[in-house]
């Protein structure tokens, strides 16, 4: 461990903060201007399409699975939406914000151009994803390993019925940022260089703990499926960050006729500790806590073969 970050050590630049990106330069009078809409960079509206199980339609307030009352979106993909959701079950009638009890819920969505019925087709392609299986190793295995901490875990899981279909969800831990969103209030998008041997450490951990203990291999290894765990109280520090959040809404016409409602993704932002006064400490990093996420391409290591890649 201490040999591998010693090799990439040197290659590493330092580094200085800026809340803002770099400026970007106008446009001249002669160049078409078009401001691009959030709608844009959101998912397609084409593929809420019933017809083959397309993306599960969520509103704020909605309740997934009977006891998770969704908060905030998070996130998509190109099977799946992600929502920052709180357990009812442990939701205080009085004290609100200490009993906050949040819960990330991806939900899974298997596009699938057969002709078969919806149901048919989505219980037959999520049976077929291996995520859930390495999601439950992880979940179980050697949790005094040190590199345990550094994954992300399974909590529960269910299906959800909708027009759209039938779809799996995954309730694991509530996280913070990825770490390219993180980058992205870095100039330059570099991070100092205690916060690099810091989080470097910790990721090699977490790919130690899944390939000698899971026996899983994660084969995409990138700066957005490392996510940051919220420092502090994860209640207090959740709970405080919906208050802040403000939801945009749109609805248009989907595939199928029906009305669909997408929900503006607003990712939790992690606090940037006070780092100024000595920048060559790794003290102001310490409760940064880096975790691998997204296994869903991954593959078990003595089964390389059958990987789809392959």
């Amino acid at each position: 461990m201490k040999q591998l970050i010693q090799r990439i050590s040197p290659g590493i630049r330092r580094f200085s903060l800026s809340t803002t990106l770099q400026a970007q330069p106008r446009p001249s009078p002669q160049t078409p201007f078009r401001v691009r809409r959030w709608e844009d960079i959101e998912e397609l509206l084409e593929d809420y399409d019933p017809a083959v199980n397309g993306y599960c339609p969520v509103k704020i307030g909605d309740v997934l699975g009977e006891h998770y009352n969704v908060v905030q979106k998070l996130g998509w993909g190109v099977y799946s939406t992600v929502w920052l959701a709180k357990d009812q079950r442990y939701e205080h009638r009085v004290i609100v914000l200490s009993k906050f009890s949040p819960v990330r819920c991806r939900i899974v969505s298997c596009f699938a151009m057969i002709e078969r019925s919806a149901v048919e087709v989505a219980t037959e392609a999520q049976n077929q994803l291996h995520e859930v299986d390495y999601l439950r190793k992880m979940q179980v295995t050697s949790p005094q390993h040190p590199g345990y901490a550094h994954v992300v875990h399974l909590k529960d899981q269910y299906y959800q019925e909708s027009l759209a279909g039938r779809h799996l969800c995954l309730t694991m831990e509530p996280l913070s940022k990825d770490l390219r969103l993180f980058s992205l209030r870095w100039k330059n998008r570099l991070l100092p260089l205690p916060a690099v041997r810091h989080l470097a450490r910790q990721i090699v951990l977490g790919l130690l703990y899944l390939h000698d203990e899971c026996n899983i291999i994660h084969t995409d290894i990138k700066p957005a499926n490392i996510l940051l765990a919220p420092p502090g109280d994860q209640s207090s520090f959740f709970a405080q960050a919906t208050l802040d959040a403000e939801v945009e809404t749109s609805d248009a016409q989907g595939p199928n006729g029906a009305v669909v409602t997408r929900v503006r993704i607003v990712p939790i932002p992690y606090p940037i500790p006070d780092w100024g006064s000595n920048p060559d400490s790794v003290e102001p990093w310490r409760a940064l806590q880096a975790k691998i996420g997204d296994v869903g391409v991954a593959c078990w290591a003595d089964k390389v073969s059958e990987h789809f890649t392959e």
